[in-house]
């Protein structure tokens, strides 16, 4: 065997594992990453289809995720948790069907990193993150079954595929597409959790150069946890119309409601005491939830000439959460935090008597993209820009009753109407020299956004009111070559800067019980400097990369939350500074044989990611005026929070005459977790943990009338049934006051306050069952 191939196939021996990165690259211009394979048919293999390939010669750190890999999912995954077999991604569940995740980005949390859907930003105007983000738990908007695949770009990279977040990298997810040939599927699924869902699709096929694509989704689910249970419908549809030979309109419109029960973060204390599915009884506390969100995109390209290629989009979304989220007053005084316990209804809280809180987020955001790219003998010339405008509404009320009442100033919290206006311009060059040996890619681009906060007068929590707003903008310049020093071998460098704008918390927190405070916060500043090795062999299908980051922070963003108060406050927390390594091995094993027998086709890969994340000078956060009984300290070396520094994925795939067999097998390092109130970094540690998911599938032709296949799909998630929190924080417990209660603390003991963890668990071992029929 040869060398590569026996280092890597020594790695990944004990896992035949179906994730994969799919990248293909034409050597002979600068193009996007692109899916090696869109499909498994013809003669190609499931696993063939899911080898992972790292790309070659691109100037920025960069990879794939194809549709195989996706498919071979359970119906467990999410969109941010079929990313966790790239580097440095960790993403996490703390509920089912997407609801509450979480996930880092190298170092970076939700809102310092963009994620789109075909270019367009998903991440929220106002509040940074795509997905639960500011207590809207459950906006999911795409399921895995919408994604044809994922690109991911770290770093700052160039201004054509960054985002207006884009301090950490970026994520783009490629809508499904349409195809030229008519069918589609039927798919049911069951599970554990009791775990109920379905999918139906239809592909039109191309007719007078129109063709289309129509998906629905539904699934529904008890959760994994005490009254975890939840509902999630989704809507997908993709169109394409060719306007003569140059040019294309399109398309893609996806629309998903989700209707359960939000969980909450329980003392630790409890979950050891009671076990893993542990939450407060639905009698002492409950949160339903509802969003509905939808997001459409329509556009044209088209070919002006032979060499200028222009591409225009317009799009529109929104998303619409509420809940009633309720609290019973006669057990506030468990020592431990009660969800939702310290409402003020101005009158005594009487046993048994209810405590309900509406709060309401409604946002709607619109905006068009253009883009010309001039096809240069050796350069591309991109030039392009965005504009989006977005507006929000939100509102909190307080009832004795349910439903609560929500058009009264006696038992409204607040009010608030935000507007924010963002664009950018941009302008980038890949040039190509010394037959396509060196690459190099200098780019700048512009941001600018514009911030108005509005807080209604006469709630209890702002008797004044007021309003608050603010303009930023900054230039970004960027640059990456790469340079193909011998036959596939390449060695890259980047360097770039990009800033992260306020997040609209920043601004009403300004507005305050007793007037306005003008806005003083500067934006958050990075600095990135990337470089690496990568190499190929194709002949061995053997690939590997070998990427070295450092990201300079200045005016960190630190938010923290006045107990007293209930109000938000975020400040620059000085400068820190965040580096890594990631290690890419994959290999490409093909057919083997045993005696002249056909054993299979076999893929393996194996990364490995360091990301290390801390403060480089001294902060308080008490200097902001928050009264907090949390130390808001930070002091030069103090680690990031949330941040695990050693992240290993490795694992394989293998089909031979319709079988499959995949595994993904993970190892996350210990972190340190965030302190609820003052935001900063506490000194309770995360534990370190280990999962393995397994996947085994049979497809069998049956050529019956319409029907061309059947797949039988069977997925193992946590295999080993490893206990670990999908999210976890810092909370201050104080002496419990009230009568005995199972659920009181016993860790004060007379003390004013002593801090222990709250978490939310992941899910436990968990069986899925699928069976697919195409047409």
């Amino acid at each position: 065997m040869k060398k590569t191939s026996l280092l890597l196939g020594t790695a990944c021996s004990t896992l035949l594992a179906c994730s994969s990165l799919a990248f293909a690259q034409d050597n002979s211009t600068p193009t996007p990453i692109q899916g090696i394979s869109k499909s498994t048919s013809g003669t190609g293999t499931i696993a063939a289809a899911m080898a992972k390939k790292i790309p070659l010669k691109s100037p920025f750190a960069a990879s794939h995720i194809s549709k195989a890999e996706i498919d071979q999912k359970s119906p467990a995954a999410t969109m941010d948790t079929i990313l966790n077999t790239e580097p440095s991604i960790n993403a996490t569940s703390s509920g089912p069907l997407g609801v509450q995740q979480n996930i880092t980005f190298r170092a970076f949390n939700s809102s310092q990193f963009s994620q789109t859907w075909d270019g367009i930003s998903l991440n929220d105007i106002f509040q940074g993150g795509s997905t639960n983000a500011y207590s809207v738990t459950n906006n999911i908007l795409l399921i895995p079954q919408d994604i044809e695949g994922v690109d991911l770009y770290r770093g700052i990279n160039n201004p054509a595929t960054n985002g207006y977040f884009s301090l950490g990298g970026t994520i783009n997810y490629e809508p499904v597409e349409p195809s030229d040939t008519a069918g589609g599927s039927i798919t049911g699924n069951y599970g554990s959790f009791d775990t109920l869902g379905y999918n139906a699709s239809v592909n039109t096929g191309k007719v007078d150069g129109f063709k289309n694509v129509m998906e629905f989704s539904h699934e529904n689910t008890s959760g994994w946890l005490q009254g975890d249970h939840d509902t999630n419908s989704n809507f997908y549809d993709a169109f394409s119309q060719d306007t003569g030979s140059t040019g294309k309109i399109y398309g893609n419109f996806v629309y998903n409601e989700n209707h359960g029960e939000t969980t909450y973060d329980v003392p630790q204390y409890l979950v050891q005491k009671f076990g893993r599915d542990f939450q407060y009884p639905q009698s002492m506390y409950n949160n339903p939830i509802n969003d509905t969100n939808y997001l459409a995109i329509f556009g044209t390209t088209q070919a002006l000439n032979d060499f200028t290629t222009f591409d225009l989009k317009g799009f529109f979304g929104t998303d619409n959460f509420y809940r009633n989220a309720y609290s019973n007053p006669a057990d506030q005084a468990t020592g431990f935090y009660i969800p939702n316990g310290d409402v003020n209804l101005g009158t005594s809280k009487k046993p048994n008597e209810q405590d309900t809180t509406y709060y309401g987020n409604y946002g709607t955001e619109a905006g068009f993209q253009p883009k010309v790219t001039f096809n240069l003998p050796y350069n591309i010339v991109t030039v392009g820009g965005n504009y989006t405008l977005g507006h929000l509404h939100s509102d909190e009320f307080v009832s004795n009753s349910d439903p609560v009442i929500t058009q009264s100033l006696s038992n409204e919290l607040w009010e608030e109407h935000d507007t924010r206006t963002i664009y950018s311009a941009y302008m980038q060059d890949e040039i190509d020299l010394f037959n396509d040996k060196l690459k190099i890619t200098p780019g700048v681009k512009y941001l600018y956004a514009n911030t108005k906060s509005v807080v209604d007068p006469g709630s209890k929590d702002y008797a004044l009111g007021g309003s608050v707003s603010g303009t930023s903008h900054y230039t970004s310049p960027t640059a990456g070559v790469s340079y193909e020093f011998l036959p596939n071998t390449v060695i890259y460098g980047a360097y770039g800067q990009n800033v992260e704008f306020p997040t609209i918390n920043a601004y009403y927190g300004n507005v305050e019980s007793t007037g306005v405070e003008p806005l003083h916060l500067e934006p958050e500043h990075v600095d990135d400097y990337e470089t690496g090795l990568r190499y190929r062999n194709n002949r061995l299908g053997f690939n590997s990369a070998l990427g070295f980051y450092l990201e300079n922070f200045t005016n960190t963003f630190i938010t923290s939350t006045d107990p007293s108060s209930g109000l938000t406050t975020t400040a620059n927390g000085g400068s820190s500074q965040y580096k890594g390594i990631e290690l890419q091995l994959a290999e490409d094993f093909g057919h083997k044989h045993i005696k002249g027998t056909d054993v299979g086709d076999f893929t393996s890969y194996m990364n490995y990611s360091y990301n290390h994340a801390v403060f480089t000078s001294n902060f308080d956060i008490s200097s902001v005026g928050n009264s907090i009984a949390q130390d808001g300290t930070v002091t030069k070396g103090t680690p990031v929070a949330l941040v695990p520094e050693d992240i290993v994925n490795f694992g394989g795939s293998w089909s031979l005459d319709g079988w499959g067999a995949n595994a993904d097998a993970r190892y996350v390092t210990s972190q340190f977790i965030k302190q609820a109130d003052a935001g900063t970094t506490s000194d309770l540690l995360e534990p370190a943990y280990f999962t393995l998911n397994l996947g085994f599938s049979k497809t069998i032709p049956v050529h019956m009338g319409a029907a061309q296949s059947l797949k039988f799909q069977f997925n193992i998630d946590n295999v080993l049934d490893r206990a670990y929190d999908a999210y976890a924080y810092a909370e201050t417990e104080k002496v419990a006051t009230g009568a005995a209660s199972p659920y009181n603390s016993p860790l004060a003991k007379g003390a004013a306050s002593v801090s222990y963890a709250s978490v939310q668990e992941a899910a436990p071992r968990a069986f899925y069952g699928s069976v697919t029929l195409s047409f």
